[in-house]
């Protein structure tokens, strides 16, 4: 499968948490380049409970969101 942009999974998933697969980062920067989107939901539980039924623990991948953080709330990543 063709790896997409992150502007490309930007624009696909809206404001969504999306598990992106194989994920490529600039070493410069560290900023997430490009990977292969397989899912997308706006809760995150959804997005959690398909990395647990996936058959293939092997596989490298991160989790993003990529709405706007309300600046009154705070975000923890447990992953």
């Amino acid at each position: 499968m063709a790896l997409s942009t992150y502007n490309q999974i930007k624009k696909k998933v809206g404001e969504s948490w999306a598990l992106v697969y194989n994920p490529e980062y600039s070493e410069k920067n560290g900023k997430l380049l490009k990977g292969d989107l397989s899912f997308w939901d706006r809760d995150r539980e959804k997005v959690e409970d398909y990395i647990l039924r996936d058959k293939n623990p092997k596989k490298h991948f991160t989790v993003l969101f990529f709405g706007k953080i309300p600046s009154e709330k705070l975000l923890l990543n447990f992953f």
